[in-house]
């Protein structure tokens, strides 16, 4: 594919590889080949296209680290008018990685340089390498890349022949159509067919407005490549409001804001679930290119903190949505939330409330905010109603609460629609009174005013989560009265007969899933559960530790009906939940030995014979955070 200015040109291949990174001749790299293709020279000179020739310029290989600047200089010298020569150095070790580059004066010393016979390109006892350079092409993430817009090509498609089925007889709309239903991917590679295709994968690519970067959009393990993320916005970046990247790190030892920063200018939503070096640095080079982000989302991103935090905060002051849970953010900077958050999510804070900035700064800030999730923040009793008085368009609220009733204080929550309460005890029916509008309700309690609840209040009711919530079958049979049940979830919880849970399905024509993992299963049930589901649309799935392997006999419409698995404690902390080096979606960003760095990710996880030992740093930590401990008083 040709390029225009050095724009939107992606993997360019060809000798002398002129900036870019090349590796020396020390290091387990050169004592362990890979078969990777490490020499430059090996197969001789590769083609590179003319307009990617530096025209005075020559690149030199197979040095000796011994071989100085000024050596090289007075061998060619003789030669040729040598202006500048640059011999690469590994910038960890300062120590030569074997290639340089010459500047001469004009295109005819070149030429000279490069038809210098064997005899003349010895120094220092070993013969150099001369090839022609390449020109040094900035790319997203480099300090001097500048975006352009994409080169809008003229193409002559001479007429096809009608007896011959030819896809360049589809219209233009038609195209548009069949590469919304292909995967991004196998799109991408379409835009290398020919000149009307590539305009098409274009303007396909410039008409999207959201953009996710996954390993089920991309169908590609991650993490992710420089080549890959920056190859994506700059077809789509021009135009993209909504961007969410997921399970990678910096791309190429480039941050990921840094180039989202060049390549997506209107940019107003950015999720970076998990990814590393998202720091005040790389948020303030963020806000040079990205002046108009509304939400941002940090979840579980490790180099995270209140001076991220700041940053991020007086860089946009109209931000509207935030989520750091998973961070190091501690409550520092809450007093610089804007006015227009309306949705704010955090997380492990225990202590925020005994500090001298208090929780309720938020409320005090936020006036207009909507959802608020504040897991495992502890909360006492009075900044719960404080939040109740001081927020009132609060819709959806997580709070946690150990050892305190929290019913009362609820009640002040006029709007709410969504709860997540964890409690160690709750009055339901009260609860229920006060919130008639529920439409989501996930409640984790150790105990419970009155077993006898009335479902049937909230009629709204839609997703309904129990964990050791133990309410007797008269109270769950409450819930055949809301007709807009979709979802239930019962966990550490009486034993579901199933009668109740037929009646239930029959009352609730909606239900899309049930989870209970002492639901027992056999052949019977299921036959019951395919008559019932028979005159009703949609598919029902059920979550059970008896996944149903053994009913594999049993005939049932799997349209209509599916089984899956499920765990006992889903609420437990599970440390390999998380990003671990051994975990199945981790990108090894724990890994920091070679971050920022001179060995990649390859080289760095085939020799790293030490990672395994996180696993038992996992396990310890799993121990600990589930065992109950007095306080214990530590002496030195």
């Amino acid at each position: 594919m040709n390029c225009e200015g050095g724009s939107g040109c992606i993997g360019l291949t060809g000798g002398g590889g002129g900036g870019a990174k090349g590796r020396g001749g020390h290091g387990r790299g050169a004592q362990r080949s890979r078969g990777r293709g490490r020499g430059r020279a090996a197969g001789g000179p590769m083609h590179i296209p003319d307009d990617l020739v530096d025209p005075c310029k020559v690149f030199v290989s197979n040095l000796r680290p011994q071989v100085s600047v000024a050596m090289l200089q007075e061998a060619l010298s003789h030669y040729a008018a040598v202006e500048k020569v640059t011999i690469i150095k590994d910038k960890n070790t300062k120590r030569s990685k074997g290639y340089g580059f010459v500047k001469v004066k004009t295109q005819e010393d070149v030429a000279r340089l490069l038809a210098l016979c064997d005899a003349d390109r010895y120094i220092q006892g070993r013969e150099m390498t001369l090839q022609v350079a390449k020109k040094k092409i900035s790319l997203p993430g480099d300090d001097s890349y500048v975006r352009r817009p994409l080169p809008d090509r003229e193409f002559d498609l001479s007429p096809p022949d009608p007896a011959l089925p030819s896809a360049h007889r589809l219209v233009d709309d038609v195209m548009f159509k069949i590469l919304s239903y292909l995967p991004i991917r196998v799109v991408v590679r379409c835009e290398g067919v020919c000149r009307r295709w590539q305009m098409l994968v274009h303007r396909h690519f410039s008409k999207m407005t959201n953009l996710e970067i996954n390993e089920e959009a991309l169908e590609i393990s991650p993490p992710f490549t420089k080549g890959i993320i920056s190859k994506l916005l700059i077809l789509s970046g021009p135009n993209l409001r909504a961007l969410k990247v997921q399970r990678t790190d910096f791309a190429t030892r480039q941050n990921i804001l840094k180039i989202i920063s060049q390549l997506c200018p209107v940019l107003e939503h950015l999720d970076v679930t998990k990814a590393r070096g998202i720091n005040f640095v790389h948020i303030s080079k963020l806000a040079q290119g990205c002046r108009h982000i509304k939400a941002f989302i940090a979840r579980n991103c490790v180099d995270f903190d209140e001076k991220a935090l700041h940053q991020l905060l007086v860089s946009y002051p109209q931000l509207e949505r935030l989520n750091v849970a998973g961070t190091a953010v501690y409550g520092k900077n809450f007093n610089l939330l804007p006015t227009t958050i309306k949705e704010l999510c955090i997380e492990r804070i225990p202590d925020l409330c005994h500090k001298k900035k208090k929780i309720t700064e938020i409320a005090d800030k936020c006036p207009n905010i909507e959802v608020l999730e504040m897991k495992e923040c502890m909360l006492s009793k009075s900044d719960l109603e404080y939040f109740g008085t001081h927020c009132h368009h609060l819709t959806k609220l997580s709070v946690y609460m150990p050892s305190i009733d929290a019913t009362k204080a609820l009640a002040s929550f006029k709007k709410l629609k969504d709860l997540t309460l964890v409690c160690d005890m709750v009055d339901m029916p009260t609860l229920f009174g006060g919130l008639r509008n529920m439409e989501t309700l996930s409640l984790e309690t150790r105990d419970i005013v009155n077993e006898e609840a009335d479902f049937s209040v909230l009629e709204k009711l839609k997703v309904l989560k129990l964990n050791q919530a133990l309410l007797s079958l008269t109270s769950l049979l409450t819930l055949t009265k809301c007709k807009h049940l979709e979802e239930l979830h019962l966990f550490r919880c009486y034993s579901l007969p199933h009668e109740v849970l037929f009646s239930i399905l029959k009352g609730c024509p909606r239900m899309k899933r049930v989870a209970c993992p002492s639901l027992q299963l056999d052949p019977g049930f299921v036959t019951t559960l395919d008559d019932i589901l028979r005159s009703r649309p949609g598919k029902l799935t059920i979550e059970a530790r008896d996944t149903g392997v053994h009913l594999s006999d049993v005939q049932y419409d799997k349209k209509k009906l599916a089984f899956e698995h499920t765990r006992d404690l889903p609420f437990l902390f599970d440390p390999f939940s998380y990003d671990s080096d051994d975990s199945d979606y981790s990108d090894n960003s724990f890994n920091t030995s070679w971050y920022d760095s001179e060995m990649d990710f390859a080289d760095h996880y085939l020799f790293d014979d030490d990672f395994h030992s996180d696993l038992l740093d996992a396990a310890v930590m799993l121990a600990a955070w589930n065992v109950e401990e007095p306080d214990l008083v530590w002496s030195v």
